[in-house]
């Protein structure tokens, strides 16, 4: 079984993507930046936490201090506000999005590669696919469209995330002679 980080784990799809990959029958790390809601993710979970935040080359340094080994990196943080119209969105608030929501993962990847490059059967799913599985051949990166999903950033709306989360559970630990730098959904490949 593999030991798996998910950052933003402590709700919506990164909970219950840790839950679906700790009744799998892996070992799973929930990454939070809030502790207290980490922990009590990773209890209601069956999983272990840590604390990382995305935004922090500190914390996230930390983070992949007390992981260690490493097979599957799942860099599930992101944030959606401020939920207004385009051309209300100031700069600094477009620019704390894109920090968290790319910035973030590679970040986050970045720190955890030596610890990925070490396992025999690692994958990272992100939104930086082809471009870490061209430079980092042992490692699947892919790229998972959990479609709409029912969180909080969401208010509820769409699909449940344990939906959302069986479809990125399934293709984190498909194995080392799946494919890498693709973009999938729940029914496969999705063309660009």
């Amino acid at each position: 079984m593999a030991t798996v980080l998910i950052t933003g784990a402590s709700r919506g799809i990164g909970l219950e993507t840790a839950r679906a990959l700790v009744t799998a029958g892996h070992s799973v790390w929930t990454g939070s930046r809030d502790k207290a809601r980490g922990e009590a993710a990773a209890a209601a979970v069956g999983g272990r936490f840590v604390q990382l935040d995305v935004l922090d080359d500190e914390s996230v340094a930390a983070a992949a201090g007390t992981v260690g080994a490493l097979d599957v990196l799942i860099n599930n943080a992101g944030v959606l506000e401020p939920n207004v119209p385009l051309p209300d969105v100031t700069t600094a608030e477009l620019m704390a999005v894109f920090d968290t929501n790319i910035f973030g993962a590679v970040r986050t990847t970045n720190a955890f590669l030596p610890a990925l490059t070490r396992s025999a059967a690692a994958a990272v799913v992100n939104m930086f696919t082809a471009q870490y599985a061209k430079a980092c051949p042992a490692l699947r990166v892919n790229c998972v469209n959990p479609g709409l999903t029912g969180t909080d950033m969401m208010n509820g709306f769409g699909q449940p995330p344990a939906v959302a989360a069986a479809a990125i559970a399934r293709i984190a630990t498909a194995g080392p002679e799946s494919p890498t730098g693709r973009f999938l959904g729940a029914d496969g490949v999705i063309p660009w």
